[in-house]
């Protein structure tokens, strides 16, 4: 006899209301688009219902079924199914729950299990095969009592571990609130921008100095982890970082920004590298941990270039008078405000540039406003405007 694992009633209920308020979202924005955003406003009606199907679907159409041979996956748009002697164990992976499989099978993939009724089942099914996480558990378990680098007995490197664990947590959450500083309320600014450039690079120096001990790898649920990451220390003031960056200049030159990011990635490549290239540290790198310092790297070496070469830019601005041809503002909780200015000087096109809303109410098309450029502390041109 088959067994059925469908979308639990709470979340279809979760799933309908959320299906309906989006629905109504894409009519209200259509209904009430002014002239100038009538375009952005359908476009964003459009992806909301979009949205809407897509949820709707999967209500419908999720289900895991358990046959006498298989287990079959159904997805929104897919099925998947796979032989239950091919199975070779199991693991979860923040609520989605995985199968591997024996080659040259596929592993099966099942996402948000937690949302489907009687997940106990499903996961009382699952425990008749290999915990894999549990297995890389108990290896990682006996390597650290193993690693006389970490301490002199078992015991002893039980304690280290626990402490670098808390420690851990106070770099993790210190790395969150540093980026909720940065993206939300950045007083004082120039404090606030210097703390987020400088703290991953602590958190860097951190972990070279516990590299025994200390990953960048937070993939491992359920069991959990044997070694304490530091990956929330180390990305969220990176990821504020480049948000700052998207928002807060324009450059007149994206194309320059390549070589002097090019340059911090690099030594903190090289860095990594170096800090990787211990013995102890091999055997608890993967590809989670390659992946989350390659993000960084990117991330961090970007805004770090734009924000070093733009906040810190003391020359004098080159200033530029120019007209406003236009102007335009979107709606709704997060309203943005835009003028576009002709072409003068370093802006050799019409351009549309966001301002703040006093600027906007003040900026009304045909009045003459300021282009300051500055050459940018990295050479890499820049501009803002002033009254």
């Amino acid at each position: 006899m088959n067994e059925e694992y469908t979308l639990s009633r709470r979340w279809k209920v979760f799933t309908y209301i959320f299906v309906i308020a989006v629905t109504a979202g894409g009519v209200y924005l259509c209904v009430l688009a002014k002239p100038a955003d009538s375009v952005h406003h359908i476009a964003v009606a459009v992806v909301c219902w979009l949205l809407a199907a897509y949820s709707l679907r999967f209500s419908i159409r999720k289900k895991v079924i358990i046959t006498s041979t298989h287990i079959i996956n159904q997805g929104t748009f897919t099925r998947s199914q796979l032989l239950k002697s091919d199975i070779e164990g199991y693991k979860i992976e923040k609520q989605n729950l995985i199968f591997e499989a024996k080659p040259p099978a596929k592993r099966l993939y099942i996402s948000s299990c937690h949302t489907l009724d009687n997940y106990g089942g499903l996961l009382e099914f699952a425990r008749k095969f290999k915990d894999i996480y549990a297995k890389q558990y108990q290896n990682e378990l006996d390597t650290m009592l193993h690693d006389e680098a970490i301490g002199s007995t078992p015991k002893e490197r039980k304690q280290n571990v626990a402490v670098a664990k808390r420690l851990c947590n106070y770099v993790n959450y210190t790395g969150i609130a540093i980026a909720i500083w940065v993206v939300v309320y950045p007083f004082p600014y120039r404090c606030a921008i210097l703390t987020g450039l400088i703290y991953p690079l602590l958190v860097i120096g951190l972990f070279y100095a516990k590299r025994h001990i200390l990953t960048f790898n937070s993939t491992i649920s359920g069991e959990g982890h044997v070694y304490p990451n530091l990956t929330y220390g180390l990305i969220a003031p990176a990821c504020a970082l480049a948000l700052k960056a998207m928002f807060s200049w324009d450059l007149l030159s994206y194309i320059a920004v390549i070589w002097p990011a090019l340059v911090i990635g690099t030594v903190l490549f090289s860095l990594f590298a170096f800090i990787l290239n211990d013995a102890n540290i091999k055997t608890r790198s993967n590809e989670f941990t390659r992946v989350h310092i390659g993000f960084f790297i990117f991330v961090y070496s970007c805004a770090a270039t734009i924000i070093i070469n733009c906040e810190f830019d003391n020359a004098a601005p080159q200033v530029y008078k120019t007209t406003v041809t236009d102007r335009r503002y979107t709606t709704g909780k997060g309203a943005t405000h835009y003028v576009t200015i002709d072409k003068c000087g370093p802006l050799l096109q019409p351009t549309e540039v966001t301002v703040g809303e006093s600027f906007y109410q003040q900026a009304s098309p045909g009045k003459t406003i300021n282009v300051n450029a500055q050459p940018g502390l990295l050479h890499i041109p820049w501009f803002y405007l002033s009254q």
